[in-house]
């Protein structure tokens, strides 16, 4: 991450731990298991996370661009800022 003119600019990782702890915050389930670190690299890398019954699509949409595979599609921090779930 670094700091632009306009504050903070955070890098993809930190963007994915964001979905991370939101996931896990509103399901008290991790997106992604396994027995050990390993088990969890290959279920993350292989694996698409649970979409839950309860789950509103602004939420899905928030979660699918946080936990993008890939970082160059993945949301930006300014996205995540825009996102209708966090309209108030």
């Amino acid at each position: 991450s670094f700091c632009l003119k306009n504050g903070y600019w955070p890098r993809p990782n930190y963007i994915w731990a964001l979905g991370v702890c939101i996931y896990t915050y509103l399901t008290e389930e991790l997106p992604f298991n396994g027995e050990s670190d390993i088990e969890v690299q290959i279920a993350t890398k292989d694996q698409d996370f649970k979409i839950f019954d309860w789950m509103e699509e602004d939420l899905q949409d928030l979660l699918r661009g946080l936990l993008d595979k890939d970082p160059t599609k993945r949301y930006t921090i300014e996205e995540v800022k825009a996102h209708k779930w966090f309209a108030f």
